[in-house]
């Protein structure tokens, strides 16, 4: 999955195991913050890159839209695993949710990458 799309799965993820919102993701493969916002409430996922203005919105599990993709977004949560599908990379994806720490292994190129919420 690009570069972009990686912090925004990994605050969905976070969100959706954590049952709360986050504002910022720092991606430890990119040494920086990416300003994020994601909550999800009930089946809805509602987040926002603020540093590309670009909108993630839609309802779980295959229903979630990244507008700036132009491509659909499947999650399934299993305990504190988050597990998916972008459809615009085609390319599966795990996230491990530990409190604010998330580990995403992006099926495309066979990678592990850190991301801390907050």
């Amino acid at each position: 999955m690009n570069v972009h799309a990686r912090p925004v799965v990994a605050a969905v993820a976070a969100a959706l195991v954590n049952g709360r919102p986050y504002t910022n993701v720092l991606d430890h493969s990119r040494t920086g913050n990416v300003r994020i916002s994601a909550k999800v409430e009930g089946e809805t996922v509602e987040a926002y890159d603020h540093s590309r203005g670009h909108h993630v919105t839609g309802a779980l599990p295959n229903g979630v839209y990244h507008h700036g993709d132009a491509a659909h977004i499947a999650f399934t949560r299993v305990g504190d695993t988050v597990t998916g599908y972008h459809h615009g990379d085609q390319t599966h994806f795990e996230a491990k949710v530990k409190g604010g720490e998330v580990t995403l292994f992006d099926h495309g190129p066979s990678q592990h990458f850190k991301f801390t919420v907050g």
